[in-house]
């Protein structure tokens, strides 16, 4: 019997080997940004000119601009820097579509109806990753706070209907308080004057005092 030619082992060899995957070398794509209220930025983007009469160029084109703006200023590069931040960015805009006399659009309630869903979802997010969670749990100073607001606003709003959500909800509140000695602005009441440098008398939890609201 003959051997095989040397050609036909080189051609076979060729045949059978897989070739070496290649690395890329170009840069890396940045992952994308998270904007929370971008449904609400483009309606009023888009409400800035077709909705509301009775302005010139110029009082149509600072708007857009201011709202060009915020695309920038309010996207994040994390979830946690996200919801941390969204209950300002909800107030900014909810001042400039009162501005543009908005108010009452239904256009504005669904906007923001949607945006909340999206809302809801980072939060839920955040509660089912233990990365997420230390982020938050080494929030200082206005971070935190701001975190804590949005946390107890979305569970005092009802935007977190599901039992488990509000359960996680109220854990990292009290995981995050604990960690940096603060409560959520709207369990305190403003408005309050002491009556006497005294308690009234004292109870199972601590003690009473009078006071005047």
């Amino acid at each position: 019997m003959s051997s095989p030619s040397p050609l036909s082992t080189s051609l076979d060899a060729r045949q059978t080997t897989a070739p070496a995957p290649t690395e890329s070398t170009g840069p890396q794509a940045p992952p994308p940004k998270i904007l929370i209220y971008q449904t609400l930025i483009s309606f009023l983007k888009a409400a800035c000119s077709a909705r509301v009469p009775g302005r010139n160029r110029n009082q149509i084109a600072q708007p857009q601009r201011v709202l060009d703006g915020y695309l920038v200023s309010m996207s994040s590069e994390s979830v946690v820097d996200a919801v941390t931040k969204s209950l300002e960015c909800r107030r900014t805009l909810l001042e400039l579509a009162s501005e543009l006399g908005l108010t009452g659009d239904p256009d504005l309630r669904h906007s923001l109806r949607a945006d909340e869903g999206s809302l809801v979802t980072h939060i839920t997010t955040i509660f089912d990753s233990k990365p997420a969670e230390n982020d938050v749990l080494n929030l200082e100073g206005d971070s935190a706070q701001c975190f804590l607001d949005v946390i107890q606003d979305a569970l005092d709003r009802g935007l977190l209907m599901a039992q488990q959500h509000a359960q996680k909800a109220h854990r990292i509140i009290r995981k995050l308080s604990e960690a940096c000695d603060k409560l959520p602005s709207s369990l305190f009441i403003t408005g309050v004057s002491a009556r006497g440098e005294y308690p009234t008398f004292g109870g199972g939890f601590g003690n009473v005092y009078r006071a005047s609201y």
